[in-house]
């Protein structure tokens, strides 16, 4: 399997492809909201079949994210009642 360029093939990523039986490796990056947003917007640029599940784990690992910051119901800062 080749490897995955940026679109103008300024930079790779080594793809050694699906291995049998083996999950899926996940990888993190940290990216600004505007950062972000222009990636989905160059995805909405693709066909909807293609990206639409991508599109929706993107935002909800993203909102996961933000309301975890903002101390949200789940969130890691969350502070438990007081009574």
């Amino acid at each position: 399997m080749p490897p995955i360029r940026a679109p103008h093939g300024n930079h790779t990523i080594p793809n050694p492809g699906p291995v049998q039986g083996a999950p899926m490796q996940d990888i993190q990056l940290r990216l600004s909201i505007d950062e972000l947003n222009l990636i989905l917007e160059g995805i909405g640029n693709l066909p909807f079949a293609r990206v639409f599940a991508l599109v929706g784990k993107i935002q909800a690992q993203a909102a996961e994210q933000l309301q975890a910051a903002q101390g949200g119901p789940g969130g890691a800062s969350a502070l438990p009642a007081q009574g």
